[in-house]
């Protein structure tokens, strides 16, 4: 069974650009400059897209912490069992055990509406070979139950559920015929009191 998980993986493919996500300017050029693509094993995928996916995550935070992010964000080559490489993207979480000294002093004022919602927008896309059933939710569902989570929220730890945030895609492998077999497809949302994020919520938490 193949098992996507789209905030960890993102399959190869070029990911659109978020409607907005070029109006956010503060660490774009340290994102540019992080998110080239490698020589070999990343062909078809947009580096556009690392660019605004970090610009966004960075945009507001303290320089130092801005500039983690940006410095954590890239493509990164695997090779595989196969021998092809495997293309994924990696952007600095402000939550993360890498940034976390460098973004403490983040003040806990609440994220500017605009920008939770391209952030959201963004986490929210789906990059996969694998067809979800007309039935699943959509991108925009995923968005909007990103938004509604970290609304009013201080900034680390609504930047902590949109970190949280995006799709898991199975795959049950090939169908009876041979061909493409049956795909499930959800997302998930970050949640205040999850391990992850109840440090950054609820700061009295042990």
């Amino acid at each position: 069974m193949l098992r996507t998980v789209l905030p960890v993986l993102l399959l190869a493919g070029p990911l659109a650009c978020g409607g907005g996500a070029a109006a956010y300017r503060q660490y774009r050029d340290k994102c540019e400059a992080h998110c080239q693509l490698p020589a070999t094993g990343c062909e078809g995928r947009d580096a556009g897209a690392c660019v605004d996916r970090c610009a966004v995550t960075a945009e507001g935070l303290p320089a130092l912490c801005g500039q983690c992010v940006a410095e954590s964000s890239s493509f990164e080559t695997q090779g595989s069992s196969g021998g092809q490489s495997a293309c994924s993207l990696s952007i600095g979480r402000a939550t993360g055990s890498t940034c976390a000294a460098s973004c403490a002093s983040t003040p806990a004022t609440t994220v500017d509406p605009a920008l939770l919602q391209v952030q959201c927008q963004l986490r929210c896309q789906r990059v996969t070979t694998l067809a979800c059933p007309p039935s699943t939710s959509t991108d925009a569902d995923c968005a909007k139950a990103c938004v509604a989570a970290a609304s009013g929220l201080p900034r680390l730890c609504a930047q902590c559920l949109v970190e949280d945030t995006g799709w898991e895609i199975v795959g049950a492998g090939p169908g009876p015929d041979g061909g493409p077999g049956p795909v499930s497809c959800s997302y998930s949302v970050g949640r205040s009191t999850s391990s992850t994020c109840r440090g950054f919520c609820t700061p009295d938490a042990g």
